[in-house]
């Protein structure tokens, strides 16, 4: 299986943050991780995939993006526009 990196199509993030509240960033922090994985039984043409998420996360840079803990009781997601592994 081939790995590659699929960046957003036009960069929106822009390095900015969004600052979560108290409990939000805690449930987060706890429960951040990937419990479903989707196959598909055809083949899937991997290239339009993708460019579908590239322009996926133009619109939504939070997917891209990284959660942070500051000053062990705040946290955020920064928007960095980073590479998703495919």
């Amino acid at each position: 299986m081939t790995t590659c990196l699929v960046s957003s199509s036009s960069p929106t993030g822009s390095n900015r943050r969004i600052e979560l509240a108290g409990i939000a960033g805690i449930a987060l922090w706890t429960i951040a991780h990937v419990d479903k994985i989707f196959v598909y039984p055809t083949e899937l043409n991997i290239d339009r995939f993708k460019e579908s998420l590239g322009r996926t996360l133009s619109i939504w840079p939070i997917m891209a993006g990284h959660f942070l803990v500051r000053d062990d009781d705040r946290y955020a997601i920064e928007m960095s526009d980073n590479t998703i592994p495919v």
